[in-house]
């Protein structure tokens, strides 16, 4: 019995060895995303990540690949959302460091809300948003 406990605790820990291995490759891979200058762009990708020039270089690889993934894209988009597309940048490049930790972490905790939940709350932050915009005076 102990000999079988001993090798359960063994495994269990070799088990756990092997995922917190796997998560720290994971990391080092994130971390080592070769980064991207802004002088390699092209003319397109500069003009839609216009708003991002000034701190494109301090971002992580992982980050400027996801934005270049985003900005292929952005020529297929529709005229209004690539509107909403700019609007977000800029407004995310207005943001303290402290202010976007705050907002990534609001997006995490949404995205584990169920589905209706999200859809809810998402429809609340419209009405909020519509009830801020100044009324035109007449």
């Amino acid at each position: 019995m102990a000999k079988r406990l001993g090798v359960t605790v063994v495994a269990l820990l070799a088990l756990v060895l092997s995922c917190s291995a796997s998560a720290e490759s994971r990391t080092v891979k994130e971390k080592v995303e070769p980064k991207v200058s802004w002088a390699q762009l092209n003319t397109e990708q500069k003009q839609i990540l216009a708003p991002l020039e000034k701190d494109w270089e301090t971002l992580p690889g992982l980050q400027q690949k996801r934005l270049l993934s985003t900005a292929k894209r952005y020529p297929k988009l529709h005229p209004h959302e690539q509107e909403r597309y700019q609007a977000r940048l800029t407004d995310w490049v207005a943001l303290t460091p402290d202010q976007r930790k705050a907002a990534r972490e609001t997006f995490k905790d949404m995205s584990r809300l169920p589905p209706v939940k999200q859809h809810e709350l998402r429809e609340r932050w419209k009405e909020k948003q519509a009830q801020a915009q100044p009324q035109p005076i007449n």
